[in-house]
């Protein structure tokens, strides 16, 4: 009795040595496989809690010298005519932006692309100068999408009022929800008298995309 008695009190260290090594291993093991896992990124917080965007789009700067896809809308049955190029006489950025003019046959002067894409809450900007001169002779300046397959037509108007003469503005236009496939960007200014000629600057055009 003695003997039987003495294996089964030095059994019970026996298998808690065997519980505490099992539990060693399997403690180092899950230690390796969190050390492995990548680092969570930071977050950068906004003091004014304002929404958080990042460019869908290389910014339309036209530092190469070239429209690309956009171009000077001339489309008389809307008494749209327009004559554009890249100018160096002004820039927001760079060397060089786009000078838009309104024809002799219409009031409205309009600079569009047909070959990108908006989603729901991108915001669409532009910088555009006018000077004193031109900005009496117009009347609002407007920063728009056409979308849908009726290319419904969604806007962001700018009086001439609300405007600074001799500097650069930004025009802003958040897509709203339900919007369809975009058809066309752009913005365009609508004079005051179609006799006189208006003249606008255009500089980094961009998309930026919502990020919640």
């Amino acid at each position: 009795d003695y003997k039987v008695t003495g294996v089964q009190t030095c059994a019970l260290p026996i298998y808690i040595v065997l519980f505490i090594i099992i539990f060693l291993i399997s403690n180092t093991s899950w230690a390796q496989e969190t050390t492995e896992l990548p680092a969570l990124k930071s977050i950068d917080k906004i003091a004014d809690n304002s929404l958080l965007y990042k460019s869908a789009n290389e910014d339309w700067g036209f530092e190469n010298q070239e429209l690309g896809n956009w171009q000077a809308l001339v489309d008389l049955q809307f008494d749209v005519s327009t004559v554009g190029e890249v100018s160096d006489e002004r820039s927001y950025t760079g060397n060089y932006s786009v000078k838009i003019q309104s024809g002799n046959d219409a009031k409205v002067g309009a600079f569009i692309n047909d070959n990108a894409e908006i989603a729901v809450f991108d915001t669409l900007s532009a910088h555009i100068f006018i000077d004193t001169i031109n900005l009496e002779e117009i009347e609002m300046v407007q920063i728009f999408f056409l979308h849908g397959p009726s290319w419904d037509f969604i806007s962001q108007d700018y009086a001439s009022s609300n405007l600074a003469a001799d500097s650069w503005n930004e025009l802003m236009l958040v897509a709203p929800e339900g919007i369809g496939n975009t058809q066309r960007i752009g913005l365009q200014f609508v004079g005051k008298n179609s006799a006189e000629s208006s003249i606008m600057y255009i500089d980094d055009i961009s998309i930026r995309e919502y990020v919640p």
